[in-house]
C-alpha cells in the first residue's frame, strides 16, 4: 500500500518523457553483488552469503546525451563498503588509484527506461 502512494507521490512530480521506473536484469544483479563480494559462487548454480553488513549499493541518477528515451535518464549504480569513520564509500577506482586497497569494482548501468519497457497493469505503475 505504502509503495503504491510512493510511486503515486512520484509521478505527480515527474516531468513529461521523464523516466517512471526501470527495468534490471536479475542475472546482472547477481553479477553485481558476486563482485561485490556479497554472494559467493559455490559452483552448479549454488551461492552463499558472505558476512558483509557494512556493504550497501549506492544508485545515482544520471542522463546518457545519446539514450532518446526517458530523456536520457538512467540510474548507475556502485558498490559501497563502509570505512573506519562509517561512511560508505563507493567501490570504485578514483583518478585511475584504487580508493579502498583491493577493494573496488565497476559502476553498473544495466537499466532499461520506463517509459519503454513499462507494466502498465502494475498497481504501482498507476495512469
Amino acid at each position: 500500500k505504502e509503495a503504491i502512494e510512493w510511486t503515486s507521490n512520484f509521478r505527480k512530480t515527474k516531468k513529461e518523457g521523464n523516466a517512471k521506473y526501470y527495468l534490471i536484469h536479475a542475472s546482472t544483479m547477481v553479477d553485481f553483488l558476486i563482485e561485490m563480494n556479497y554472494l559467493k559462487d559455490d559452483g552448479d548454480g549454488k551461492f552463499s552469503l558472505n558476512n558483509t553488513e557494512n556493504q550497501r549499493v549506492r544508485a545515482y541518477m544520471a542522463v546518457d546525451p545519446s539514450q532518446k528515451e526517458a530523456n536520457g535518464q538512467k540510474l548507475v549504480f556502485v558498490g559501497t563498503k563502509q570505512d573506519t569513520k562509517g561512511v560508505y564509500r563507493d567501490m570504485i577506482s578514483k583518478h585511475g588509484s584504487k580508493s579502498l586497497g583491493d577493494d573496488y569494482g565497476n559502476v553498473y548501468d544495466f537499466t532499461k527506461p520506463c517509459p519503454d519497457r513499462c507494466d502498465p497493469d502494475s498497481p504501482l505503475f498507476g495512469g
